[in-house]
C-alpha cells in the first residue's frame, strides 16, 4: 500500500506519520519541530505509550479503555484521517487538562494498529495492540510486561489469549 501523505499534526510543534522502518513503510514516527528550525523524529516503543495510557487511566478511569475500543472498531488497513480528526476532537472535549498527551497517545495507537493491519502475512493485525492495551488497562499488568508479553509467541497462542478476553 502506497501512502501519499500520512503526516497529521496534533499540536503546533508535533505531528505523527508513517515512514520507512526496518520492515516496511509503516513505521510510526513522532516528529517534533523545534524553535531553532531543527526537527527530531522518534519511533515510540509500546512501553512508552502504554505508560502514558496508565497515567491517563489514573485520572480518567474506564473512559480511556472505552476511547481505545472506539478507535479499534474504526481501524482498518487504510489510514483514515477522519478517525485521526475524531481523536483530536474527542481529546479536546473530554481530556482538557491532558489533551496533548491524550492526542499523542491515541494517535500513536491508531497509527500503530493501521501498521499492524498492513504487516505482510499478518494473522492478528490490530488484535496484537488490543491485547496489550487490555492487559494494562483492564488487567492492570505493568506496561513493560504487557509490551513484551507476546514477543516470540506463536500467533495461534496470541489468538487464544485474545479469545480468552472476548475479542
Amino acid at each position: 500500500m502506497k501512502l501519499k501523505s500520512s503526516e497529521f499534526y496534533y499540536s503546533k510543534t508535533e505531528s505523527i506519520k508513517f515512514d520507512k522502518g526496518k520492515f516496511d513503510n509503516f513505521c510510526v514516527y513522532i516528529i517534533t519541530y523545534m524553535d531553532n528550525n531543527s526537527v527530531t523524529k522518534h519511533a515510540p516503543k509500546d512501553v512508552e505509550y502504554f505508560k502514558d495510557l496508565v497515567h491517563l487511566k489514573k485520572i480518567y478511569g474506564v473512559q480511556i479503555y472505552n476511547l481505545f475500543t472506539k478507535i479499534y472498531d474504526n481501524t482498518s488497513k487504510k489510514l483514515n484521517l477522519n478517525v485521526a480528526d475524531s481523536i483530536i476532537n474527542y481529546c479536546d472535549k473530554f481530556f482538557i487538562a491532558d489533551k496533548i498527551l491524550c492526542k499523542k497517545t491515541f494517535l500513536i495507537l491508531y497509527y500503530s494498529m493501521v501498521a499492524e493491519e498492513n504487516k505482510v502475512n499478518t494473522k492478528l493485525g490490530k488484535k496484537i495492540k488490543r491485547l496489550g492495551v487490555h492487559q494494562i488497562l483492564i488487567e492492570n499488568i505493568e506496561p513493560n510486561i504487557a509490551a513484551n508479553f507476546s514477543k516470540g509467541m506463536n500467533w495461534r497462542k496470541i489468538e487464544l489469549e485474545c479469545k480468552l478476553r472476548n475479542f
